[in-house]
């Protein structure tokens, strides 16, 4: 035989020794499988409008109450209020809610440089500002807005209408 063949028989012998033949070479290998809870679930954001309620009241006189804001005759220094009430409920472990109202609800038309608007609200019965956010529960929101009419008003604004505005109440998901 040829030295090469012999010295490549000696491998092939040695190498079968070493691998299945009792020798030093082993390699450890496991694998588990873990199990857990397979479903989950994603919380929610929920704005649930409620009644609103307006009431007058004038310069000088009583309030008046539940009025139609559109039956009504403003004079100068009347306070139209609108009350609504909404519902806020929030679910996530980790969301917090920002919470704001479009004050943009003064009317339209020749009876809107009259009056000034100004609108506030409450969450679960405290002045709500802003920028804290709210974690997750369920909250009573009160919404509160003014219009109130100048007191010093120019004759031309007699029998003039308008328009109201929509009030917008946003709730957002905090991101930062």
């Amino acid at each position: 035989m040829k030295n090469s063949v012999k010295g490549g028989l000696a491998a092939a012998t040695a190498a079968v020794l070493l691998l299945g033949g009792g020798g030093t070479l082993a390699y450890w290998n496991e694998t588990e499988t873990t199990t857990g809870p397979r479903a989950i679930t994603s919380g929610h954001l929920d704005l649930t409008p409620g009644t609103c309620q307006w009431d007058l009241q004038g310069l000088v006189g009583s309030l008046l109450t539940d009025v139609d804001p559109t039956a009504v005759l403003l004079a100068p220094g009347d306070v139209l209020t609108r009350t609504c009430a909404l519902t806020l409920s929030v679910a996530g472990d980790t969301m917090v809610v920002d919470f704001t109202v479009d004050t943009e609800v003064a009317p339209a038309g020749d009876l809107a440089a009259a009056l000034t608007a100004a609108t506030s609200f409450t969450v679960g019965g405290d002045p709500y500002t802003g920028g804290t956010g709210l974690p997750e529960g369920s909250y009573a929101v009160q919404t509160v807005t003014t219009l109130t009419m100048g007191s010093d008003l120019a004759e031309s604004l007699e029998d003039t209408s308008g328009t109201l505005g929509d009030l917008v109440v946003t709730a957002g998901q905090k991101t930062a």
